[in-house]
């Protein structure tokens, strides 16, 4: 299944009633629709800041329109007090803008699991994570993890 998108001027009568689930926001009619994961599409993100091959990871993004939604999940070895990714698709702006600035779940030398910060420039395509909201630097050393699911506009 795929995410439906559509106006408020496509005929709703055109759609079965099992889909008519919708919610209204400003001028636009979201079916609801559950995702069955084939419709995500992976990238290689290339994390940066590991020791060795990673032990847990996954990538996803879905275009809508100019917005990527993207979920990932990475885990290893720490070597760096810095974290980068590689998302997707350049951020929409530039440098001085931010794209997005979103929590994440961040594990930092085999410590527990707290929420840490995602950020990304527009104009970039590098996703940099800390370990505190106010831009914690990383240990280099133990294990590090980082996951995310957030969204961005695409340049």
């Amino acid at each position: 299944m795929a995410y439906a998108l559509r106006t408020k001027y496509d005929a709703l009568d055109a759609y079965p009633a099992a889909d008519q689930n919708q919610s209204v926001d400003n001028d636009v009619f979201f079916n609801t629709v559950v995702h069955d994961g084939n419709d995500w599409a992976t990238w290689a993100a290339a994390p940066t800041g590991f020791n060795g091959a990673l032990t847990t990871e996954y990538y996803y993004y879905k275009l809508i329109g100019d917005l990527v939604v993207i979920k990932m999940r990475f885990g290893g070895t720490s070597n760096a007090v810095t974290k980068t990714a590689v998302g997707p698709f350049t951020a929409y702006g530039v440098a001085a803008d931010g794209a997005f600035d979103c929590p994440a779940l961040i594990q930092d030398n085999t410590g527990a699991f707290v929420w840490g910060r995602a950020a990304m420039q527009g104009g970039t395509t590098t996703i940099n994570f800390y370990t505190t909201p106010n831009a914690g630097a990383w240990t280099n050393a133990g294990t590090a993890f980082v996951q995310v699911n957030t969204f961005y506009r695409v340049a």
